[in-house]
């Protein structure tokens, strides 16, 4: 099999210049710098073992957090039957939606591929009993639907082979690469990349001197350790560490989960990106900085001398900051907090807060565009997670300000995923739509209708009927 037909988004990553390299070199970076954020103690002179120390710290630090943070759940959806259900309620300032918020919404979707059997079903209630239920089933490749509020029988409508669609779209093939990642795996593949990366490091381009330094606008006397790498001292550290991640079974399981592609084919791509290594950054620098008491105050990133990343670290905040032609990503990050903001030249176009405090994630985006401004906040709470299911209640809003008007959208529910039987309809007395008596399409014609009056519709779909 070709490269162009297997790594399409791979190839994606060689389009421009200066990040090119930067993924790898990033994560050196984040592995250093972090790991010397959490754990500066008693600093030695000799620079390699504190980059050592440094991503040992952060090996440490990574493990605790996926064991704090790995579900028990996971859902094998090749040999698995699984459920989706969510319960959902509406509200908005706009007229002609606020009709939805008296109602509320039962989607529930379930799959189970050994039997090739899907079911979809949609309700809708009032608060005091169901206003209307549509289900769609498929059933090796036929499609039936059924709702009493249209017909008294289940109708076969035709046929559709979704499952031999998934086949030719090779989905399959990408899903029996995906390895269930435990936690124990993850741990496995974490202690690899730790140790690649310290067996990676080159010695003799390490250094450490003594310089000057502004802080939090004060001169301020630190150790500045640099980490100098050339042309050849970069092919040298991505040939290490890409023939190390070939080799690693627990890392390449990790990357076929992601990216859905089998471990021969990575090893084969990643032995292509070593033949055909071609490096046009001529010089890579990480500089580290530690005033007096041996505590981090800046880490720098240079990529032929211009500086393409900053962190530094104060008592609450660690500050990530990405420069990319006129524009760049500031990161803040603080206890259960995250803030990534996107500007063009000075000016603010979006941003991304992250919280999680109490048990409740928060995830808010905001963005700037032509005079416009655009509001999405997803709260996620009550967050039960067991061998077999994961549930969560959640709320959705929209908001949309335009000059003077503003529109708004919230949508607020629970929803659970399992793994559970699939539901399908009794097809015993079913009808072929094709056998309908024009009296039995008068019928359905007449119930749809009812039913669009009813739901204040009738206006949108009546002239389609």
């Amino acid at each position: 099999m070709s490269e162009n037909e297997n790594f399409e988004g791979f190839q994606q990553l060689n389009k421009t210049r200066k990040w090119k390299f930067l993924i790898i070199s990033f994560i050196v970076l984040v592995v250093v710098g972090v790991g010397l954020f959490i754990g500066y103690n008693k600093l030695t002179k000799e620079p390699a073992l504190v980059y050592k120390m440094a991503i040992n710290n952060v090996y440490d630090y990574l493990k605790d957090y996926i064991k704090g943070n790995t579900s028990d759940f996971t859902i094998d959806m090749l040999n698995e039957p699984f459920t989706f259900d969510a319960q959902v309620k509406f509200k908005s300032n706009e007229p002609e939606l606020q009709e939805l918020e008296k109602i509320s919404y039962d989607l529930s979707l379930g799959m189970d591929n050994v039997k090739k059997q899907a079911s979809a079903s949609l309700a809708l209630n009032n608060e005091n009993s169901e206003l209307f239920k549509i289900t769609a089933a498929l059933m090796a490749k036929n499609v039936y639907i059924s709702s009493d509020e249209i017909f008294a029988q289940v109708i076969k409508v035709g046929e559709y082979d979704l499952f031999k669609i998934l086949e030719e779209s090779k989905l399959e093939d990408k899903l029996s690469n995906r390895e269930i990642l435990t936690e124990e795996t993850l741990k496995e593949a974490l202690k690899e990349l730790k140790n690649i990366l310290i067996n990676s490091l080159q010695k003799d381009n390490l250094q450490i001197n003594s310089t000057t330094i502004t802080v939090d606008g004060k001169r301020i006397k630190a150790n500045k350790i640099s980490y100098i790498l050339n042309k050849e001292d970069l092919e040298t550290l991505y040939k290490n560490i890409l023939t190390e991640i070939s080799n690693s079974s627990e890392i390449l399981d990790v990357l076929a989960n992601i990216t859905g592609k089998a471990k021969n084919d990575l090893r084969e791509y990643i032995d292509s990106l070593i033949k055909n290594m071609d490096i046009e950054t001529d010089k890579l620098v990480i500089e580290i900085y530690t005033n007096l008491w041996n505590k981090v105050v800046e880490t720098d990133l240079y990529i032929d001398g211009e500086k393409v990343l900053s962190s530094n670290k104060n008592e609450d905040n660690l500050n990530i900051t990405l420069w990319e032609d006129e524009g760049k990503i500031v990161i803040t990050i603080k206890e259960n907090e995250a803030l990534l903001t996107i500007y063009n030249g000075n000016e603010e176009e979006g941003n991304i807060l992250y919280t999680n405090k109490d048990g409740v994630i928060n995830i808010e985006i905001n963005s700037n565009s032509d005079g416009s401004r655009v509001q999405v906040n997803l709260e996620l709470k009550a967050i039960d997670s067991s061998a077999r299911k994961i549930s969560m209640d959640f709320k959705l809003g929209i908001v949309v300000k335009e000059q003077s008007e503003k529109y708004d959208l919230t949508m607020e529910g629970k929803m659970s995923l399992a793994k559970s039987e699939v539901e399908v309809l009794n097809t015993t007395d079913s009808i072929n739509i094709e056998d309908l008596s024009q009296k039995d399409e008068v019928k359905i014609r007449e119930n749809i209708e009812k039913l669009l009056e009813k739901f204040n519709l009738a206006n949108s779909f009546g002239e389609i009927l």
